[in-house]
């Protein structure tokens, strides 16, 4: 049933993405992965899981891929486990400093006003998780106790390949080609950052990119994602209360409209989370989506998209990560057409 399961995916993709009319049983594996990498330009992979059965089905299932703001799920898990020990409170006020200011994508930051801003804990995450706020995420790390007590906490609960190891100012500043040390209080500005990063030399840049793409620090594998979304949907990370709150925050978050939840038909919902880079030297670094989808019914698939090092435009990439979403319901609902 396993392997049926699988080649149905295969085979809806590769119906996708118009590159073959073959069946999936008649297609040798290696041509199969070739149609896969075809949805889109890139280095693309992808995790599925049935979490009611365990049928699953990986592409680069043990590739590292860089998560962006996808870990801001497993740092939520951190922070409400703290919450469910005992150690923090949801209504803990958090005092942000100007000099806290992470950069780019942070709506915390076009609304700071003066020199310290207080917020609630259960703020900062919704604004994490639901906005995707990289102040919220810096803060609530700090609050931890830094990227290695998070990392820590996540592997205690058994995470395993889903690595939290930097800050967002760190790892945006370090992609580009600048040292952490070096942030400047400017650069909250997202047109500011983006003035000193093209005043850096061209071939400093290509290589902190490179750098960037072979460093396993922040990264998950598509297995080791999935493992993560299972184990919180079936309450083995965090308390029953917990867990609903961080999955209603996933489910009502307002960011990545037009990846997995385009590609999902009436009555499906996913709570999920994206991580998207921006345009850097022609390309994107990662456009990711990982969540776990609802059926009508109230089955359960986690599914992880990681879409990396692609020239292609975004609209295209989200439309490829709304296309395995569409194969993934379709592979599903064969499957139980040909269980029943």
């Amino acid at each position: 049933m396993l392997i049926r399961s699988s080649m149905r995916i295969l085979s809806v993709l590769l119906f996708l993405t118009s590159v073959g009319t073959a069946t999936a049983d008649a297609l040798d594996t290696s041509l199969l992965d070739a149609q896969v990498r075809n949805v889109v330009k890139g280095n693309v992979g992808v995790g599925v899981q049935v979490i009611e059965t365990g049928e699953q089905w990986f592409f680069k299932g043990d590739e590292r891929f860089p998560m962006q703001s996808t870990y801001k799920a497993p740092i939520a898990v951190a922070v409400l486990h703290q919450v469910d020990e005992g150690a923090l409170t949801l209504d803990r006020p958090i005092a942000i400093h100007r000099a806290d200011l992470s950069v780019l994508w942070s709506p915390i930051n076009q609304k700071f006003a003066g020199e310290a801003m207080t917020f609630s804990v259960e703020d900062l995450l919704r604004r994490m998780v639901g906005e995707s706020d990289n102040t919220a995420a810096d803060v609530l790390q700090r609050t931890l106790g830094g990227s290695e007590k998070v990392q820590q906490i996540l592997a205690g609960l058994g995470i395993r390949n889903v690595r939290v190891d930097r800050l967002e100012r760190e790892i945006q500043l370090e992609m580009r080609g600048i040292a952490a040390k070096d942030f400047q209080a400017d650069w909250i500005k997202a047109e500011a950052f983006e003035r000193a990063v093209e005043q850096l030399p061209e071939p400093s840049r290509r290589q902190a990119l490179q750098q960037y793409y072979e460093d396993p620090r922040d990264t998950a594998t598509p297995k080791g994602m999935c493992d993560f979304l299972v184990k919180l949907r079936t309450n083995r990370l965090l308390s029953e209360k917990s867990t609903d709150l961080l999955l209603q925050m996933m489910t009502e978050t307002s960011t990545g409209q037009k990846r997995l939840k385009a590609g999902l038909p009436a009555g499906w919902s996913v709570a999920h989370k994206t991580g998207t880079s921006g345009d850097l030297l022609g390309v994107r670094p990662a456009i990711n989506d990982v969540g776990i989808l609802t059926t009508p019914q109230g089955e359960h698939i986690a599914i992880a998209v990681f879409i990396s090092n692609s020239p292609a435009s975004l609209e295209d990439i989200e439309r490829a990560t709304a296309q395995i979403a569409a194969a993934t319901v379709k592979a599903f609902a064969e499957q139980k057409k040909t269980s029943s």
